[in-house]
């Protein structure tokens, strides 16, 4: 029997490879050397046993065919599994790029991104890879929708990027089932650009989303100098976020939506334009809510009627102060026109006079434009805020419900007004036509046109019924009231602060105050004129009875003299001295009388047109002065009554 030698054992272990493929080789090389070895063994034995070395060298032949088969399969599945490895290990290098690429590309390409994805294909070493790029608004986590009630938080405008690579053999036939691509994702900032989120509520507080509102943004892009336009419509929860916007400013239109109005009861809401914090989500707060309206049911003492007539008037003031624009208050009445488009401003009705008044209604707000805030809205009977009730009556109020109509009932006062023929001084009776009155809200005078309004209306026109007015109840507050007749309007002012109201009468047979100015005037002339006339007629009468007069005078005056002396006992003894007895005086006094009588006669006769001139005027005089003085009280008792009366064409 041969013997070799032993073969020195080598006391280096081989180090294994740490690949799972090398080692799968390894192994089967270290087999295979195993089987070599126990051939070699057999192949000794086969000499030493004669018999059976051959049967030992067959089934040794086909042990060894077995290992080679499997050793050529483990080598292939073994290259299988690294050129797979190879290939996705050059995928994960190709999304890497990708990733690159879309940090350092400008946002107009990622929102393009948002809306579609963007693929192209590569060839690394005869392989074809196909890239698809994907972008998707994040606010820096995993949340990419928005809620209007997050109002005030500042997140990131953050971009979430993927980039997913595919190739060929992910979906080869010899595979079980396809294999999900190779997927890369981040979260970015663009290098420029900012969020913008639109918020559109239905309240301040508490609010909840209004889906269906369309935002038109208009900005700008940085290094640009054309104007780019990007368009949104709210979601269920009320908002939409624009991401990516690359500028600092934009312009924001809201449009309208049928039905719903703003807190100013406006159906669209002002296009602003707004700053963009850079590379941050700037809210836009947008406040809509489908509109309401009020009834106001017009009582009198808190009654419908009053004597028998049904309370009515013809309009009404809504205010409430969350309204976002001044003057916080519309207008309603039974008889409003509004403008064909637009906005359709209304113009309130006046004059025509119901039970009842609705606030503005029309196409675009059906269910009215008061907007539902969580308090309530004061109404009162008038045109402004100034005929709000005393405060002894109460404001009345009430909540809006959104699409719907409430019901309020409105305190009014009164105008007890009494048309009269006649005058001041004498009265006639009640005028029994249908004079045309018009009432003028002057409290209203300097206040501010209603909000939405086109026009306000101040003057409240209708007619008088047996002297007085048909609908007498009036909102309270400073007031103008004009009668006219016979090309005469007769005004009186007053001011209603009680229920109880203001009882006016208008004489129709007083003068208007230019007539009484005249007429003033002109008794005065007279009066000044008329004693002027009749001192200088009286004078010439004096001037003609003088001569007598004086004549007269000197005679009694030496007569007198000459009795003095008669009773005088020197002046009597003197001869010299005229001497008359008081007999002889008495007969010449006497004498003079009867002379005097028959002058005087003959005077009278002679001054009898001009004493006849004299008495008319002195009775003129006293017509004048009387006139005068009736003149002066009708103007004071017109001024005091506030009744002004004016010609009118």
């Amino acid at each position: 029997m041969l013997k070799f030698p032993a073969k020195p054992r080598n006391r280096l272990r081989r180090r294994l490879p740490r690949s799972p493929l090398a080692r799968a080789a390894a192994a089967q090389i270290s087999g295979l050397e195993r089987m070599r070895s126990r051939v070699a063994r057999a192949r000794l034995e086969l000499v030493r046993e004669d018999g059976f070395l051959l049967i030992e060298a067959l089934i040794s032949a086909v042990l060894v065919a077995v290992i080679v088969i499997g050793m050529f399969n483990g080598f292939d599945a073994a290259n299988k599994a690294g050129a797979d490895e190879r290939l996705h290990n050059e995928a994960v290098l190709l999304a890497e790029q990708s990733q690159e690429q879309l940090r350092s590309d400008p946002v107009t390409t990622l929102d393009k991104l948002q809306t579609a994805s963007h693929s192209y294909t590569t060839t690394v070493d005869a392989t074809e890879y196909t890239i698809t790029q994907e972008a998707s608004p994040s606010n820096g986590t995993t949340e990419t929708t928005c809620n209007v009630t997050e109002v005030t938080k500042q997140t990131a405008g953050n971009v979430l990027i993927t980039s997913k690579v595919s190739w060929g053999l992910l979906k080869a036939k010899s595979l079980s089932k396809e294999r999900p691509a190779v997927s890369l994702s981040s979260i970015i900032t663009p290098p420029t650009g900012s969020g913008l989120e639109v918020d559109a509520g239905n309240a301040p507080s508490p609010t909840a989303g209004v889906s269906g509102i369309t935002a038109l943004v208009t900005y700008v892009p940085t290094g640009s100098s054309t104007p780019t336009t990007a368009e949104g419509t709210t979601n269920s929860n009320g908002c939409f976020v624009f991401e990516g916007i690359p500028s600092t400013a934009a312009s924001i239109a809201i449009s309208e939506k049928a039905g719903y109005v703003t807190p100013s009861g406006l159906l669209k809401w002002p296009t602003k334009e707004v700053a963009i914090a850079a590379n941050l989500t700037t809210h836009y707060i947008v406040t809509y809510n489908q509109g309401g309206a009020i009834k106001a049911n017009f009582t009198y003492k808190g009654a419908t009627t009053y004597s028998g007539k049904t309370v009515t008037g013809d309009t009404f003031v809504v205010f409430n102060t969350e309204m976002r624009s001044e003057p916080n208050f519309e207008v309603g009445s039974n008889a409003t026109t509004y403008e064909p488009s637009g906005e359709e401003q209304y113009t309130p009705g006046t004059g025509t006079y119901a039970a009842s008044a609705t606030s503005p209604k029309t196409t675009l707000y059906s269910s009215g434009d008061l907007f539902p805030f969580i308090t309530k809205w004061g109404v009162w009977a008038g045109d402004c805020i100034a005929n709000t009730p005393p405060t002894s009556i109460g404001e009345p109020s009430v909540l809006v419900t959104s699409g719907a109509t409430s019901e309020v009932n409105v305190p009014m006062s009164i105008i007890n007004l009494a048309v009269h023929e006649g005058t001041l001084a004498v009265p006639g009776s009640l005028n029994s036509e249908e004079l045309t009155t018009t009432i003028t809200d002057t409290a209203c005078t300097s206040s501010a046109v209603p909000d939405n309004a086109a026009a306000a209306k101040l003057s409240h026109v209708q007619k008088t019924k047996a002297g007085a007015l048909a609908s007498p109840f009036m909102p309270f507050g400073a007031y103008s009231l004009s009668v006219e007749r016979s090309k005469k309007r007769y005004t009186v002012t007053g001011e209603n602060k009680t229920e109880a109201g203001t009882s006016p009468t208008i004489y129709l047979g007083a003068r208007t105050q230019s007539e009484i100015a005249s007429s003033i005037s002109t008794e005065k002339e007279e009066i000044k004129k008329d004693p002027e006339k009749i001192a200088a007629l009286k004078k010439l009468n004096e001037e003609e009875e003088k001569p007598r007069k004086v004549k007269e005078e000197e005679e009694r005056a030496k007569w007198k003299k000459e009795l003095e002396c008669y009773k005088n006992l020197f002046c009597f003894l003197n001869i010299f001295e005229p001497k008359v007895s008081e007999a002889e005086y008495n007969a010449k006094i006497s004498n003079q009388t009867k002379t005097r009588e028959a002058a005087e006669k003959t005077e009278k006769e002679k001054q009898a047109p001009r004493n006849a001139e004299i008495k008319a005027l002195e009775e003129a005089l006293k017509t004048a002065e009387t006139n005068l003085k009736a003149a002066e009280k009708e103007q004071k008792e017109e001024e005091e009554d506030h009744v002004k009366v004016e010609s009118v064409p």
